[in-house]
């Protein structure tokens, strides 16, 4: 079991707090669905921050995918 836990509200800065898994990968897509953020978690693992500073504001679905191959969504907004 693990749960993925990101800041509640609108994200205003570059980057989201977010509590990550090891040997998992952080997908980010738009609105339409198309990929704009594909992360390895092993290279953020010291960090809890994921950084969306080249995102347009808008919807995002952030989807984590585990090494057991399960995925946990959340939506975030951006409002600079």
């Amino acid at each position: 079991n693990f749960r993925l836990s990101i800041q509640a509200g609108p994200v205003m800065d570059n980057n989201i707090q977010a509590v990550v898994v090891p040997n998992s990968k952080i997908i980010i897509s738009n609105q339409e669905g198309k990929e704009v953020l594909n992360i390895d978690v092993n290279n953020i693992l010291n960090q809890n921050n994921i950084d969306v500073s080249t995102l347009i504001p808008g919807t995002y679905i952030l989807n984590v995918l585990t090494k057991n191959s399960k995925s946990i969504y959340k939506s975030f907004i951006i409002s600079r």
